[in-house]
């Protein structure tokens, strides 16, 4: 059998594997939804804002299957990130070869990558798309209306703290028929587990391993849609700052496999430099001339940066 054979088994092995010790719940813990829930918006209101550098492996956008991801311009993604609030800024620190650059307003740059800068920062409401092909050349920017129009496994926050762009305490109180299952160890930490289904969604299915010890964070999930299933492992960073413990996550992994389809899909990220509660207003304060034209993606036309309405962020009081 070939090594790469081998490999594609083992995983799927692995995969099924973690599936099955996911359906087995230890006992039934003396504690309600509301109780968990309270107990991860305490933890997402301690965490401010931050910046940090992400790397991606395996991202859907390179659509790659399970033996190919290996360390490589084809499947790796390395951004340096910042958010604040709905803020949030990524800077692309390692390009895809030049073939697979972006286009943006319908111009494709044919530079190296390594002499394009791309950036791509949100205020919430609309997310902007800036190449610069060199140090001395204009701007060439694109606004998408839609705040989550990129790939969201791009936001850090969306492995634990966030489910595009609502923070999981708010998602989980969206949430239909939210129960407590069991409890059960994950890597050796304690977890409860709630189960429940997407409103107004019909065959789809969740379940949430929420560690509470030390604060409260989604460590395992479990997404199962008309035999699809997804499963998101998450590891966290522990910051004392002061009396106040804050988390981040810092490696995870989400195993996707669908119905005929024997290989399953795999995105792996990991965070590194990552500094919590920190100002990081001066990336959002743009410095582009009011006249400047952008491309809005939506309507297909240009407009000037004033007219788009950008919303700068306060600075952090300290």
């Amino acid at each position: 059998m070939r090594p790469l054979t081998i490999l594609t088994t083992l995983l799927f092995i692995a995969f099924g594997s973690l599936l099955q010790s996911c359906a087995k719940p230890e006992s039934a813990p003396s504690i309600d939804v509301e109780s968990i829930i309270a107990g991860l918006a305490q933890t997402e209101s301690l965490l401010q804002s931050g910046k940090g550098h992400f790397k991606l492996y395996g991202d859907s956008y390179f659509r790659h299957g399970v033996e190919q991801l290996v360390e490589g311009v084809h499947t790796t993604k390395e951004l340096g990130f910042a958010f604040s609030g709905k803020h949030s800024y990524f800077k692309y620190e390692r390009l895809p070869e030049e073939r697979q650059l972006p286009s943006v307003a319908g111009f494709k740059p044919e530079l190296p990558p390594h002499e394009v800068s791309l950036e791509s920062i949100s205020d919430g409401k609309i997310q902007l798309k800036i190449v610069l092909l060199g140090d001395n050349a204009s701007p060439y920017i694109t606004m998408h209306p839609e705040p989550y129009n990129t790939s969201t496994s791009k936001e850090p926050r969306n492995w634990g703290l966030w489910n595009r762009g609502q923070r999981m305490s708010a998602y989980l109180r969206e949430l239909e028929g939210v129960r407590v299952m069991g409890s059960e160890r994950i890597n050796g930490i304690h977890c409860y587990i709630l189960e429940a289904s997407p409103p107004q969604t019909q065959g789809v299915t969740e379940k949430f391993w929420i560690a509470s010890e030390g604060g409260f964070r989604l460590v395992q999930r479990l997404i199962e849609t008309r035999g699809d299933k997804r499963l998101i492992k998450i590891e966290w960073e522990h910051y004392q700052l002061g009396e106040a413990n804050v988390w981040f996550p810092k490696h995870g992994v989400s195993l996707s496999t669908t119905v005929g389809e024997k290989t399953p899909f795999r995105n792996e990220m990991e965070i590194n430099d990552f500094q919590p509660n920190i100002d990081v207003s001066s990336l959002f304060d743009l410095q582009i001339s009011p006249e400047t034209q952008v491309f809005n993606a939506d309507t297909r036309k240009h407009i000037t940066f004033q007219e788009i309405g950008w919303q700068p962020l306060e600075k952090t009081s300290k």
